[in-house]
């Protein structure tokens, strides 16, 4: 009986290894497919974050590139102003009272320049 009990014991002993065994390979695989998962979504969150850095300096470079269009003078002249220098020195006339008859001045526009001769000057405030 003695040996019956020992050859049971290590029959049920072994079956357990074997059995404990079996369940080390499926937790490694439980474990595997979970880091598989896991890298799958940090690949995927990597990829999105990848594209955001990508895409957001060419959107604030469209954002700049708006607001500088909305006070570049090229874009004044396309509304239908015309930036006028005098002619000779190319500085901006600012005032009527800068020019005189006879005064050659050069006009700005979007799509050319003129150049002009002053015949006369209208002062606004008179």
């Amino acid at each position: 009986m003695s040996a019956a009990m020992r050859t049971a014991v290590h029959g049920n002993r072994n079956e357990l290894q074997s059995l404990g065994n079996a369940l080390l390979q499926v937790s490694l695989a439980v474990r595997v497919q979970q880091s598989l998962n896991c890298l799958a979504q940090l690949q995927q969150r990597l990829t999105t974050a990848g594209r955001r850095m990508v895409s957001r300096p060419g959107h604030l470079l469209q954002v700049a590139a708006r607001a500088l269009d909305a006070v570049s003078p090229l874009a004044t002249l396309d509304r239908g102003y015309a930036i006028v220098t005098d002619a000779d020195s190319g500085k901006a006339l600012l005032h009527a009272r800068n020019v005189k008859p006879g005064d050659d001045i050069r006009a700005r526009l979007a799509d050319g320049e003129l150049i002009a001769t002053i015949r006369e000057v209208i002062d606004a405030n008179k």
